[in-house]
């Protein structure tokens, strides 16, 4: 997992949270973990039955689950094979055609839960202050903010 670093069109930077492969079922590590964390923000927090005891970096049933829950109710059209691909770099979040993205929907969500607004509604400076609190959100499992904080760590942003 690493943070992706973008410029913005008036060349400010802005950080975004990106995964480093392709993620699905049988897969394990941070990056699932991560996606896990985000699935469950998605499912706004327990109303699929997805709890946080669940983010433990292993992709199984029902990960499964909420990822195909996800994929059919995102107003997002997005391609429902049950996997989380990395954004592609160079990647401009404000292009509609990145919106089919579902790393960039869940991280849209996660925004907007945080903090009522969209990315494209927020200043550089909010939207990074929201990515780089995501380790310190009150909710982060230990294991993820440590992986997050280190991520983080090669920024200098």
């Amino acid at each position: 997992m690493h943070v992706l670093i973008l410029l913005s069109s008036d060349k400010n930077r802005w950080l975004y949270w990106n995964i480093d492969r392709q993620i699905g079922p049988g897969s394990h590590g941070d990056d699932v973990r991560f996606a896990q964390y985000l699935l469950v923000y998605w499912s706004y927090t327990f109303e699929l039955g997805y709890e946080l005891t669940e983010v433990d970096g292993y992709w199984g049933p029902r990960t499964s689950a909420v990822m195909r829950a996800m994929e059919q109710n995102t107003f997002r059209r997005v391609v429902h094979d049950g996997y989380i691909s990395p954004l592609p770099e160079p990647f401009d979040h404000h292009t509609s055609g990145n919106k089919n993205f579902k790393l960039d929907a869940l991280l849209e969500n996660y925004v907007r839960r945080a903090t009522g607004f969209g990315v494209n509604q927020l200043s550089i400076e909010r939207l990074n202050a929201v990515m780089r609190g995501i380790p310190t959100d009150g909710y982060c499992p230990p294991a993820l903010a440590a992986a997050l904080q280190k991520a983080l760590s090669r920024t200098d942003l």
